[in-house]
């Protein structure tokens, strides 16, 4: 009886193991990272806001070394600011060159004056819209040194 007993508990423990749900509330785990100036950038926190009545602005803050709450900012790390447009259309960079609309992204690094305008190859959506977040996928790149691949969350902080 106790063998039976130990093989019903190890069955069980197995299925349970095994048939474990995914934790991760079906959010994408797909986190982005890049580089910007060929300083490594995984994503720390987002913030947006609406800045007319057709566009966002964007800013995601690296998350090391200073990694930052959502609606804080930090000027010491590298970030990306770029104004997306008010839709959940995928949005193709102008491989023309940079460009003053909607479709530029910019790099900003503290230790440099210039910023890069990421605007050649790729692209970004808005995959999902909530009251207080947006969630955005992005996949593009300017050089070696400067491109971007993966999802993140941003909080409505203006």
């Amino acid at each position: 009886m106790l063998r039976l007993l130990i093989i019903i508990f190890l069955g069980t423990t197995l299925i349970v193991s095994c048939g474990k749900d995914d934790e991760s509330g079906g959010e994408n785990n797909n986190v982005m990272t890049g580089q910007i100036r060929g300083v490594d950038f995984t994503f720390g926190s987002a913030r947006y806001g609406s800045i007319s009545t057709d566009l966002y602005r964007v800013i995601v803050s690296n998350a090391g070394p200073l990694l930052v709450e959502p609606c804080d900012s930090n000027t010491k790390d590298i970030y990306i600011d770029f104004k997306p447009k008010k839709t959940t259309d995928k949005i193709n960079m102008n491989p023309a060159g940079a460009s003053t609309g909607p479709n530029t992204v910019v790099h900003h690094h503290p230790d440099f004056f210039e910023n890069i305008v990421i605007d050649r190859t790729g692209y970004y959506q808005i995959t999902m819209e909530k009251d207080s977040t947006l969630t955005i996928e992005m996949d593009y790149k300017f050089d070696d040194k400067n491109f971007m691949k993966g999802t993140f969350v941003a909080a409505r902080c203006f």
